[in-house]
């Protein structure tokens, strides 16, 4: 697999410079990978979701510890990834669909919902400052709450 990808990109290299292959390749890879960590991060950690142990974690439990979030004009762009919980819990609904389940979710299930609409960037270091403080979990918890240590 490493020989399909080093290959080519030794020979872009070779043809066109370093430069070139920068800007063309290795920026927009690594601009791709810093997203998905953000959207990732951001899905799956806020305040007040809890993180089960083995013993009380369930497979819907899980799905709906998601967050839904609007990444405001990149969210069509990015075939509606801030509906997260129906993502989740209903792997098999083609994103275009997405938006009509999630609203049919919400009505039906209010009190079920994760939502935050705080804006993405300040959300995100909110959030990596937050689970920096955290200290080590006691094994014997069942249900961790992730918070800021000066609440």
């Amino acid at each position: 697999m490493i020989l399909w990808t080093v290959g080519p990109l030794r020979q872009y290299y070779i043809v066109f410079g370093i430069r070139s292959l920068l800007c063309h390749y290795l920026m927009p890879v690594f601009g791709f990978g810093c997203w998905i960590v953000l959207i990732t991060f951001l899905h799956h950690h806020d305040d007040g979701v809890p993180w089960f142990s083995n013993e009380e974690w369930s497979y819907v439990k899980g799905q709906l510890c998601s967050i839904d979030r609007h990444y405001g004009w990149a969210h069509d762009i990015l075939h509606s990834i801030g509906t997260h919980q129906i993502h989740h819990l209903f792997p098999q609904i083609p994103h275009y669909h997405l938006e009509e389940a999630t609203r049919v979710f919400r009505q039906k299930y209010p009190n079920l919902i994760r939502c935050n609409a705080n804006p993405i960037v300040s959300s995100y270091f909110k959030g990596c400052i937050r689970f920096n403080r955290q200290e080590i979990i006691k094994n014997n918890t069942a249900v961790h709450v992730f918070k800021d240590k000066t609440d």
